[in-house]
């Protein structure tokens, strides 16, 4: 679990958290989850391993205004060279959006590598 400020410049005109940059904090939610488990982006990068988007599902439930917004990612399924990443964003004690994340494992040749072992939990 992390959790993320809202910056003036993430609000539309209405005051509200423009819809794109909810994709923003899920990646922020998944970078903090690997950095709680002492892996991190570059570590992967320098064993070769690309983790890429290659689908994301969002349901938008609520608004997320000014303040903060706490985001709840899991891995919640793994299979072959890809991962289902989970991840949930609550502002104000309601959640505003959930999501379905898919990542692929790619080697820097930009093809499907399974998944490294110190990502699997």
């Amino acid at each position: 679990m992390t959790t993320v400020k809202v910056r003036f410049s993430d609000l539309d005109p209405y005051g509200h958290v423009n819809h794109s940059l909810y994709l923003t904090y899920f990646e922020l939610g998944r970078a903090h989850y690997l950095e709680e488990r002492n892996l991190n982006l570059q570590q992967l990068l320098a064993v070769g391993v690309q983790l890429v988007v290659v689908d994301a599902a969002v349901k938008y439930r609520a608004p997320i205004t000014q303040g903060e917004v706490t985001v709840r990612s899991e891995v919640s399924g793994m299979r072959g060279a890809s991962m289902i990443w989970s991840q949930s964003l609550t502002f104000e004690g309601k959640v505003a959006a959930t999501a379905e994340i898919r990542i692929a494992s790619v080697g820097l040749d930009g093809k499907p590598i399974p998944i490294p072992e110190q990502l699997k939990v």
